[in-house]
């Protein structure tokens, strides 16, 4: 189980040995809750992850006291394309999260990740054959204009959700058409939701923070929700004034159903796009913590800020949160060639880029996220073939096997080809570092294309690319995600350009999205994942941790390992003493 974890380093010698290595290479040389007493209705499989009743809230579930008041500053790392968490990518849903609340989310205030509780939701149970949720909802909960939450609410929002005519980002809402059929309304506080059939993963996604429920009422009369001026949700913060480019201001909602809550009078998001000036306004306590681990500061000015403000703030790390991957496109040459792509991982050198960009921040990049309940180990994937090093070096069984094979292939003297990298964390450098490897060990010539990122996204989804720098995030810790993300066609987020997938992966994925049993959905994730390193639609890095920074008088605060996820409200948080 991965957790939270506090880091603080002690000392610096990376980013001038970083500084060097791409000036050269310039020169030419992005589960399911466990927690949940078991109720004597539900049939428990062995290791099941299944998700079962929740008993009416008790004074444990209740928010830890909290001292009311004070404004904190947050750094948030670009400018949402519009006001539509549901039709949009992070930078969307985050910018809306605070205003909005969904039936269940993940618990913010534990160190367990996998640990969902009721939001909207006051209780929940399940039916015997685990196709069957009814949400019981808060009778308190209102909109911010005054109106009662009701069950039709939570139905028009997973209507709209299945419906095949709302678009979803990579992570968006539709990921449940995968597993809901349909919900309906029992009585104004009670939402039926049936699914398809027994799902391990529902529940992981259906508390992913995308899952906003909308008012039906506001919603039928055609409001564009990507307008700033028609949020209304119910949610513990209302919008006090947008400056685009500039700062995103939230005040505390004075008629918020959840007594109590929330504790802050405001939040106020500076929107920095810059590195450097996020690393100085973090520094000098302009803004005084992160909106989440997605960020424009690499990890090595993160450890570097844990030093200078060590006195009075904390750098928190935790993940996996992202994987580093090369795409590779299939359908143009010389990548329609298995033995290329072969040779390409084996001679690819991992650990290199995990110390040099991480700071040691990351594990190898295995398909599936090293270290997580339905993944080998780190230090298992450490001694397969292309992960592999011999004293601190590229294993040379690797690199003669890669040679050979690309001699096999007609290209004993290499060729040349083009890498697509946008100006994000860290794929630029990533790019930089891949193709002065693939120059070295396999005279490939690789032109390295740094492109703006929008631009860069653009041309992946056209596919005006030969072969792509991308990180990629999980939505949710479930081998589910990493199957619709990157191992089949047809998912609603999947972002590889091919359409050749082996019809063996299209059928783990079937057996394992209906078994319940965590051990044998390992098998079978690891299964499809062994078929990915021989098939190779991509190559896979490594899996970065990422970081948020904390000041030190902020209370209640748990950093969630997924980056993509998990938003937060920031209705349990508070300033001890007093933020201002």
């Amino acid at each position: 189980m991965v957790h939270s974890r506090i880091f603080k380093h002690k000392f610096l010698m990376f980013i001038p040995m970083l500084v060097v290595l791409i000036l050269a290479v310039a020169c030419g040389d992005d589960a399911t809750p466990t927690t949940q007493p078991t109720p004597t209705t539900q049939p428990q499989a062995t290791n099941t992850p299944v998700p079962t009743a929740m008993p009416e809230p008790t004074e444990a579930m209740a928010p830890l006291p909290g001292k009311p008041g004070g404004v904190i500053t947050m750094q948030y790392h670009g400018p949402p394309a519009h006001w539509s968490a549901w039709e949009g990518f992070f930078t969307m849903n985050a910018v809306n999260e605070p205003m909005y609340n969904q039936v269940v989310e993940y618990n913010p205030e534990t160190e367990e990740p996998l640990d969902i509780r009721g939001d909207l939701a006051e209780s929940w149970t399940v039916s015997e054959d685990g196709q069957t949720y009814i949400f019981k909802l808060h009778e308190k909960a209102r909109w911010h204009d005054g109106k009662p939450v009701t069950a039709a609410d939570v139905k028009f929002s997973i209507d709209s959700w299945l419906d095949p005519a709302l678009v979803c980002p990579s992570v968006g809402p539709c990921l449940l058409r995968g597993y809901v059929q349909g919900a309906q309304v029992i009585d104004d506080q009670t939402v039926e939701v049936n699914l398809k059939f027994p799902a391990a993963a529902f529940m992981s996604y259906f508390a992913n923070n995308y899952t906003s429920i909308r008012q039906k009422e506001y919603s039928e009369t055609g409001v564009d929700y990507k307008l700033v001026e028609n949020v209304l949700g119910s949610g513990a913060f209302l919008l006090k004034e947008y400056q685009k480019d500039v700062s995103i201001e939230y005040v505390k909602n004075p008629d918020y159903w959840k007594e109590g809550l929330p504790y802050l009078d405001g939040m106020k998001y500076f929107i920095i796009r810059n590195g450097a000036a996020s690393f100085a306004a973090y520094n000098a306590g302009q803004t005084l913590m992160s909106v989440s681990m997605v960020s424009v500061m690499p990890n090595s000015d993160a450890f570097q800020l844990a030093i200078e403000t060590e006195d009075r703030g904390t750098v928190h790390w935790d993940g996996p949160a992202s994987v580093l991957q090369i795409h590779l496109h299939n359908q143009k040459e010389p990548f329609t060639n298995q033995l290329v792509k072969k040779a390409m991982h084996l001679a690819t050198h991992r650990q290199p880029m995990i110390e040099l960009l991480t700071r040691g921040r990351a594990t190898l990049g295995y398909p599936l996220p090293p270290g997580f309940w339905f993944a080998p180990t780190n230090e298992e994937v450490a001694q397969m073939p292309g992960f592999r090093e011999l004293n601190g070096e590229k294993h040379p069984d690797d690199l003669a096997e890669a040679k050979r094979l690309m001699a096999e292939a007609g290209f004993p003297d290499g060729f040349m080809t083009q890498v697509l990298a946008p100006t994000t964390l860290d794929p630029k450098e990533v790019a930089l570092i891949w193709s002065d490897q693939m120059r070295r060990s396999l005279n490939i010539e690789i032109e390295v294309d740094i492109t703006e990122s929008n631009v860069a996204v653009e041309r992946r989804l056209s596919g005006d690319y030969l072969t792509y720098s991308h990180s990629d995030g999980l939505a949710v810790h479930d081998p589910d995600d990493m199957f619709t993300r990157s191992f089949i066609t047809g998912s609603s987020h999947n972002r590889i350009n091919r359409g050749d997938v082996p019809p063996r992966i299209g059928e783990l994925h079937e057996l394992q999205t209906r078994e319940l049993d965590r051990e044998t959905r390992k098998a079978l994730a690891i299964e499809a994942a062994e078929i990915m390193l021989e098939d190779l639609p991509l190559i896979p890095l490594y899996w970065v941790e990422r970081w948020m920074y904390l000041d030190n008088r902020i209370k209640n605060f748990n950093i969630h390992p997924s980056a993509y996820g998990q938003i937060y409200k920031w209705e349990h948080i508070w300033c001890d003493p007093a933020c201002s």
